[in-house]
């Protein structure tokens, strides 16, 4: 009996007819990317037919990613961006579509930023802490303490406060759930507890009169371990034994207690005891005397026309009375000038405050002596005198300041308070000034209040002498008044460097001076200083604001742009156009421009197809402390690395597939990015033209790391340059022609070994030319993963263009101007190639068309020319098996093997449900791979480990 025995190569061929579905409907919405690349898309659609097959197409509408085929109603790992999804509903041999909405997925990732700050200090021992402050991130976060040799980590924790800690420098850091993990250091230093050296600072207060407040002050300013115990020890009147009042438990800016208040003694001596809580500390000893008797002040400010009012306070401090008490009083006036009526002159008159004033600047009291009695609540009285009288008219001066150049300068002028300008003439300036005597114009006086002039400004005047003479507009007496003005002291500024480190933590130096200030740009507003809102641009005369840095300290910085400028802010005062006083405040004096960058950058990467079907990808970037590492890890968070690559960026022989790429920087900052390498583009030529000189210049960014040879293709012998620019120079008539660059790796395991080209038309930077564009047949043969579209161009074009796909329904297979075939569907696609002229001109345009189809005539399996096993079979003869004539195995090169000897092969017929599943078979028998025919929608199906799907579309089986 004979056998019909065959190996073949599978071949799936049907025929799909298209019967628009009507009432398909699909809805899509989704969430945003909080992190990189975990946007997601959900959908759901109405009105299928019953049991047929829908299968979803998701499509980026910007056109730069990779659509995807699901049978899912979601899908996440997408970047932020416009999408809809096309459902293909497949009943039978008949199939309908529908498109979605549009949705976009919004850009809602944080940059993760934080700061450090101190808690305490190490006082007592091991008691340090200080507190991270996350500003911007994604939650829940991870924080760890670094060792700061090698950053491994010596502790990890949930809380954002590092307690127990010694005195030293700290190197901490910062994970969030987008897996960013950034550095930065904290120092803690060892203060240990010691006495107050300006003493308390006692303040006492009386509290209803029986008992006194004794508040310190000076206390919350040194170095003390709380909570604090503070006693009090005094003699009471009559009583042999001292007494004592204790209060535990005492908070910081919560320093004081209470004692009685005796009022039968003018003084009162009190010993206080201050203890902290370090257990191995002494406590500290005061000895005060508090002074009973009622202590006040009285002033004589100036008023209208030369007058004077009274103005009476609580006593200050002096040698001989420290610590007085601070009651509030009333006057009572024994004996006044004529025409005084303190009613009138004080409207809290006869009441206790802490303040009583009596006339006002506008309102002098009648020339003469006053006798008063000051009292208070508590019944202590004290009796002085006060002498008001009346003073010349004076000129004063105020902001003598010279202009930004030096040259010129600006100065007020303003009568003695309580008077005010009749007129004003200059008498004597340097002869630049110009004539003389020179008569004050009224819109020179910028401040004028019922019609009195109270201020004169004079700007833009020549360096020298000047005289004035002004007539007062009160009792019309006449003064003169001389000044120099000032001169801008130009100085050598000192020469500053500044050293970074990990952290974003700088120190400065310089060959003079200590005391300097920074700023910080923002882009935003174009302008410098410590917050974005307060930002100033350079000439705009606004006051600029900075931060104070010193010599020799460290100073953490976030990432940015910053300049170290003098301490000195030089200013001086312009006239509006309303004739108003304003400050024109001068540019800072710049000493140093630096960048810190202590957040690591991923810019790009490449991926550079082997000949075996593995991938070398090459990572490209930035920022950081050098040297950079890289690792492929196993999630996006806080993942473990897998593959550690030092600090080569070159990963060589990845299988297709997505990856967690990290990078990683000497700080132990990093960023992990998701990634399919299988989509990622190559490099390509950039040209630079400096259209004044006609100079052009041909690169390859970001790819230091690896070697270039420029030729030109006429001549590839000689090599133009082995750097990643070629600069050609002005570009003349012999320099036209067709330019190429060869790109290796230095390692001899890597497969990158690439040529990139471009053409250069001897009117190449005025005039573009995008060739003809062809209609093109393709029968897809399963060989060929990216098409050049560049190849599909006839005629004289450019390649330094852009292409684009114009597909009503887009592929976003596109990848700069290589299209993905091998994940397309048949169909047709158009594409779109724009070149403009490098110095500007007209921009051409041409059409690519590819009509592609797929029919799968899959190779015989080999293995570097090697022809392997079959390792799949059904017989109908009963000897599958290594041990029963060594089959499928011996047939060779097939991916299936079928045979039977007096029978057709039949696959199993089963109906499907609603659900779409077949009718008597377990779900828990489902197997991917495992094929069936369905009955109900005549189609033979095959189950992918998600969802049965009919062989609809003659394709690859992939």
């Amino acid at each position: 009996m004979g056998k019909n025995l065959f190996s073949f190569l599978f071949l799936s061929i049907s025929f799909c007819f298209f019967a628009q579905n009507s009432n398909l409907i699909i809805t899509l919405t989704g969430t945003p990317e909080t992190c990189l690349n975990n946007g997601s898309l959900t959908w759901s659609t109405s009105g299928e037919t019953a049991g047929a097959t829908l299968v979803y197409s998701v499509y980026n509408n910007a056109v730069t990613t990779v659509n995807t085929i699901t049978s899912s109603s979601t899908l996440s790992g997408l970047p932020a961006g416009s999408y809809r999804v096309v459902v293909t509903e497949t009943s039978g041999n008949q199939s309908s579509q529908a498109t979605s909405n549009n949705f976009v997925i919004l850009n809602q990732k944080p940059e993760l930023a934080f700061s450090s700050t101190l808690v305490n200090n190490e006082i007592c021992g091991n008691d340090g802490s200080f507190k991270v402050n996350v500003s911007s991130g994604r939650a829940p976060y991870v924080y760890q303490l670094l060792n700061s040799v090698d950053n491994s980590v010596l502790l990890e924790q949930p809380s954002n406060t590092f307690t127990n800690l010694k005195a030293g420098n700290y190197k901490y850091r910062v994970i969030d759930a987008c897996g960013s993990g950034l550095v930065s250091q904290q120092e803690i230093k060892y203060t240990p507890s010691k006495k107050p050296s300006q003493g308390l600072g006692l303040v006492v207060t009386p509290l209803a009169c029986t008992s006194l407040k004794l508040s310190f002050k000076y206390l919350s300013m040194e170095v003390l371990k709380y909570p604090l115990t503070i006693s009090a020890t005094f003699m009471k009147p009559g009583v042999a034994e001292p007494q004592t009042v204790v209060v535990t438990n005492i908070q910081k800016y919560e320093e004081s207690l209470d004692i009685p208040f005796f009022d039968t003694v003018t003084s009162l001596s009190v010993r206080i005891v201050v203890k902290d809580a370090c257990l191995n500390s002494s406590p500290y000893t005061f000895d005060e005397t508090i002074y009973q008797q009622l202590h006040h002040r009285v002033t004589k400010p100036s008023s209208t026309c030369n007058g004077q009012y009274l103005q009476f306070g609580l006593g200050e401090r002096t040698s001989s009375i420290p610590n007085p008490i601070q009651s509030p009083f009333k006057i009572t006036f024994l004996t006044v000038p004529a025409g005084f009526n303190p009613s009138q002159s004080n409207t809290n008159h006869n009441n206790f405050a802490f303040e009583q004033i009596y006339g006002s600047s506008t309102n002098p009291l009648p020339v003469g002596t006053y006798t008063y009695e000051v009292s208070d609540a508590c019944g202590r009285k004290v009796q002085s005198s006060a002498e008001v009288t009346t003073y010349p008219f004076t000129i004063q001066s105020s902001n003598n300041l010279p202009e930004c150049s030096g040259d010129f300068s600006s100065i007020m002028l303003q009568p003695n308070s309580g008077n005010y300008f009749a007129s004003v003439r200059i008498t004597s300036a340097p002869a630049s000034f110009g004539p003389l005597p020179f008569d004050v114009p009224e819109s020179w006086y910028d401040t004028v209040s019922n019609n009195q002039k109270l201020r004169l400004l004079l700007t833009h005047l020549p360096s020298g002498n000047y005289t004035v003479e002004a007539v007062a507009g009160c009792g019309g007496d006449v003064a003169t008044f001389s000044f120099i003005t000032s001169q801008r002291v130009i100085e050598t500024p000192a020469i500053v460097t500044v050293q970074q480190s990990c952290g974003g933590i700088i120190r400065i130096s310089a060959d003079k001076g200590t005391n300097f200030k920074y700023q910080r740009y923002y882009s935003s507003v174009g302008g410098w200083g410590n917050l974005e809102n307060l930002a100033v641009t350079d000439g705009s005369g606004k006051q600029y604001n900075a931060n104070t840095i010193q010599t020799g300290s460290n100073f953490t910085l976030l990432p940015g742009r910053y300049r170290i400028i003098a301490d000195k802010l030089n200013f001086y005062n312009v006239r509006t156009s309303t004739g108003k006083a304003e400050t024109f405040y001068c540019d800072p004096i710049v000493l140093k421009e630096f960048v810190v960058g202590n957040t690591v950058v991923f810019n790009d990467a490449y991926a550079f197809q082997c000949a075996n079907g593995t991938y070398d990808v090459s990572l490209i970037a930035s920022g950081g402390i050098a040297p950079l590492q890289y690792a492929i890890v196993s999630a996006q968070e806080n993942g473990t690395i897998l593959r550690d690559n030092g600090t080569n960026p070159i990963f060589e022989g990845l299988q297709s597939g997505i990856y967690f790429f990290r990078v990683i920087d000497n700080c132990g900052n990093f960023v992990t990015r998701k990634m399919d390498i299988a989509l990622l583009g190559k490099p390509g030529i950039r040209t630079t033209a400096n259209c004044m000189t006609n100079e052009l210049i041909l690169s390859i960014d970001n790819l230091n790391h690896l070697n270039f040879q420029w030729f030109r293709n006429d001549n590839p012998s000689t090599i133009l340059s082995t750097a990643n620019v070629l600069d050609l120079g002005q570009f003349t008539l012999g320099k036209a022609g067709e330019y190429s660059v060869r790109i290796t790796s230095n390692s001899a395991t890597s497969c990158i070994s690439s040529i990139f080209k471009i053409s250069l038309r001897p009117d190449a930077l005025t005039n573009a030319e995008a060739g003809t564009g062809q209609v093109v047949n393709i029968n897809y043969d399963g060989t060929q993963t990216k098409l050049n579209l560049f190849d599909y161009l006839t005629g004289t074009f450019d390649t330094y263009g852009t292409w684009t796909e114009t597909t009503t329904l887009p592929s976003n297979l596109l990848v700069k101007n290589e299209w993905l075939v091998r994940s397309a569907q048949a169909g047709t696609y158009t594409f779109k190639y724009t070149v403009t002229p490098l110095c500007g001109g007209v921009e051409k345009s041409s059409f690519v068309t590819i009509n592609l189809a797929k029919v799968c005539y899959k190779l015989p399996v080999v293995d570097g020319g090697t022809i392997e096993e079959t390792k799949f079979g059904i017989t109908l003869l009963g000897r599958a098996g290594a041990k029963s004539d060594n089959w499928p195995m011996v047939r060779k090169g097939g991916w299936m093997a079928l045979e039977s000897n007096t029978k057709g092969f039949v696959i199993n017929r089963v109906s499907f449900n609603t659900n779409n599943l077949p009718v008597g078979i377990p779900i828990a028998n489902f197997v991917e791979g495992m094929m069936v025919y369905d009955t109900t929608n005549e189609c033979m199906k095959i189950y992918n480990g998600t969802v049965w799907s009919c062989f609809s579309t003659q394709t690859c089986p992939e």
